[in-house]
């Protein structure tokens, strides 16, 4: 990230190994975003691809990224299982699961905000 960006990153991530076939749609960043703003986003999205390898059982993610000068915005979307979403994000650590709230934090100390969007048997799209 620190020489071409966070597209670059995920392209660089995504080469690796996947037990589903990730679809790329990224906006070329060439290192607009500050530091902070590109390493969390790029923690969200590792953490959304590896929810969706622990527990959504996809067969294709999309991944998608744009960014103009008012905003950033990553999505990251599967096929899977989907599941229901809680009202508040915190009702997950009462099961120990985490993931999903450490990326909400993640983007709230970049002033962003997380959005996500699952029902049983459509899959989920995690949007910061």
């Amino acid at each position: 990230m620190d020489i071409l960006g966070l597209a670059s990153a995920i392209r660089f991530h995504t080469e690796g190994a996947s037990p589903f076939a990730v679809d790329l749609d990224l906006m070329e960043d060439r290192k607009q975003l500050p530091e902070e703003v590109a390493i969390n986003l790029f923690r969200v999205y590792q953490e959304a691809l590896a929810n969706v390898e622990k527990h959504a059982g996809a067969n294709r993610v999309e991944v998608k990224f744009t960014l103009s000068p008012s905003e950033v915005t990553l999505s990251v979307r599967d096929d899977g299982c989907g599941f229901v979403v809680p009202q508040r994000l915190g009702e997950f650590a009462k099961d120990s699961r985490f993931g999903l709230l450490g990326m909400q934090e993640r983007v709230r100390m970049i002033g962003g905000r997380l959005q996500v969007v699952s029902q049983p048997g459509q899959g989920t799209e995690i949007r910061a």
